[in-house]
């Protein structure tokens, strides 16, 4: 259950960290402004990445062992982190940038023991020792500067790194290797935290700091899940696993290569830039690239215990068949913008959907459901055969003090009350999946109501109007993606096969509770804070009476 605290732990200290986190770039200069070669164009805090590692890095100091590997891989992030801050705040030069990345993965391969010793198509005989330090050197500066590089649009590196880190999760939970899975539950923890604020249009962006921390934390989990953890592993699976963002490097750089100019110089040559110029939406172009990883992905999961040569063959055919369907479209010069009778009838029949939900008035009955989704959520969370371990017990008793503070407070700090809330759906949700019995009438009624809750507050972010701030975005379409993937990969035995519906689940009542705070239905019907109160001076009492 490790594992899922510390999935749960680093998404919370994300969602409550990046809003003040936003308000204070602009203080110390942390911002990313539009310039020719960007897609965004008005001035946005780069100062994600901050909040996305410190949400991952506090459960890896509570839960994992203080050994040299573990501490070696936290040393090397700090490394990446002040030069990631250094860099988002005055833009040095890429060798700086490749000092810092030197001095990260140094640390790791030659403090924690983490490195390659055997490379693919070697017939299992370990490289010389000094040979493999540099190997894995060079693997780990390239795997970070690839997704560096591939940050370049809303939540286009934290959504592909995602598809990879969830498949990475799979492969460790099989190996047994917990060590690697608590690290990568919690950097997809932080992960999913921050996209909910950086999917298009983004709030903040995470900033050279959390694209080469997530490279950086890619990297060393592929060697040590294919060199310790799981040695019946292709040796080229990473080449799959890491997919797109390292097609979109090769590519690139090859290209700069062959103009003459520096393989580092900037330019609109990504696949992001090409599908753009195309004229499809940012909205379409992500979508897009997430699909195109999950095919990596897939492919990775399917070949993993196949010979080097498999795996190899198959990221050369994609990268082939990638870039060749790419160079036909642009010879062609075709225009993916959709217009005409097609899109006028299309957003009459929208318009005229939004308008007959609108006369309904979702908001008004949304507090009543609510307030009878929740006690029957705390009744399934309290059933008798689920045990409240003492630290839950004293969590549920600070909960319900902050919620009190909350409704008792004279004026509104919607900061506050999300940490609340937030905390309350975990709370739920880690107690709900600590239930192994999935057959019960409560469990069947109440994901009855969180599939309907999920339609209810689709349905009314769609027919908002403009001027709120909650939307749909490509997150939700990754979100959706992982749920499909994620029990594919898994075995229909194992404990991991629940996992994506209890982390839908959670996502579901995140939304649920950041519209009802966004649209004042919060403040408005008192009595929702105070059925949280109480649902959380229940969990307290049965953790503390039974403990």
């Amino acid at each position: 259950m490790t594992f899922y605290a510390s999935l749960i732990m680093a998404m919370l200290l994300t969602l409550v960290l990046i809003p003040p986190l936003i308000r204070y770039a602009f203080l110390i200069g942390a911002v990313d402004k539009p310039d020719p070669r960007k897609v965004h164009v008005n001035v946005v805090p780069r100062i994600g990445g901050i909040a996305m590692i410190f949400g991952a890095l506090v459960p890896l100091v509570i839960w994992l062992p203080y050994e040299k590997q573990y501490v070696a891989i936290a040393l090397g992030t700090l490394v990446i982190v002040a030069f990631g801050i250094w860099d988002d705040r005055k833009d040095i030069s890429y060798r700086y940038k490749f000092l810092g990345q030197i001095l990260a993965s140094a640390l790791v391969v030659l403090g924690g023991d983490i490195y390659i010793m055997y490379a693919p198509f070697m017939d299992g005989q370990p490289l010389p020792l000094m040979v493999s330090y540099a190997f894995s050197i060079f693997c780990l500066l390239a795997i970070t500067n690839a997704l560096n590089l591939a940050d370049g649009l809303d939540g286009l590196a934290g959504g592909t790194t995602l598809l990879s880190f969830g498949l990475i999760a799979i492969l460790s939970y099989k190996a047994g290797a917990s060590g690697i899975l608590i690290v990568t539950m919690s950097v997809v923890g932080g992960v999913i935290g921050f996209l909910r604020f950086n999917s298009h249009p983004a709030s903040i962006f995470m900033g050279d700091t959390g694209s080469q921390f997530l490279g950086f934390i890619l990297g060393v989990e592929l060697i040590m899940l294919t060199q310790f953890a799981d040695l019946a592993l292709s040796k080229s699976i990473p080449l799959l696993i890491l997919g797109l963002p390292l097609v979109d490097t090769l590519t690139v750089m090859s290209k700069r290569i062959l103009r003459g100019v520096s393989p580092f110089s900037a330019d609109k040559n990504h696949i992001h830039h090409r599908l753009l110029a195309l004229k499809f939406s940012h909205y379409e172009t992500v979508v897009i690239l997430y699909l195109i990883q999950s095919v990596f992905v897939i492919s990775a999961f399917l070949t993993c215990y196949s010979q080097d040569w498999l795996p190899t063959t198959l990221f050369v055919v994609y990268t082939l068949l990638l870039t060749t369907i790419l160079s036909a479209m642009e010879s062609e010069k075709l225009n993916f913008y959709y217009n005409g009778w097609i899109r006028k009838w299309s957003k009459a029949r929208v318009l005229g959907w939004r308008r007959s939900l609108r006369a309904i008035n979702l908001d008004r009955y949304l507090p009543y459901y609510v307030l009878g989704l929740v006690p029957l959520m705390i009744l399934f969370a309290g059933a008798d055969d689920i045990h409240v371990s003492l630290d839950v017990a004293v969590l549920s008793v600070l909960l319900a003090a902050l919620l009190v503070f909350g409704i008792r407070r004279a004026h509104q700090n919607e900061w506050l009350d999300r940490l609340g809330a937030y905390t309350f759906c975990a709370l739920l949700c880690y107690l709900g999946y600590k239930n192994q019995n999935h057959d019960g009438t409560f469990y069947i009624v109440e994901w009855l109501l969180i599939v309907v809750a999920g339609l209810w507050v689709f349905m009314t972010i769609s027919v908002q109007r403009k001027s709120r701030r909650f939307e749909t975005s490509p997150f939700d379409i990754l979100l959706i993606l992982l749920a499909l993937l994620i029990p594919l990969f898994a075995d229909s035995a194992s404990a991991v096969d629940h996992l994506p519906l209890d982390v839908f689940k959670f996502v579901v009542l995140l939304y649920l509770f950041e519209y009802i705070i966004n649209s004042g239905i919060y403040y408005r019907f008192r009595l929702l804070p105070y059925s949280l109160t109480a649902g959380a001076l229940f969990i307290a009492g049965k953790g503390l009476l039974f403990a």
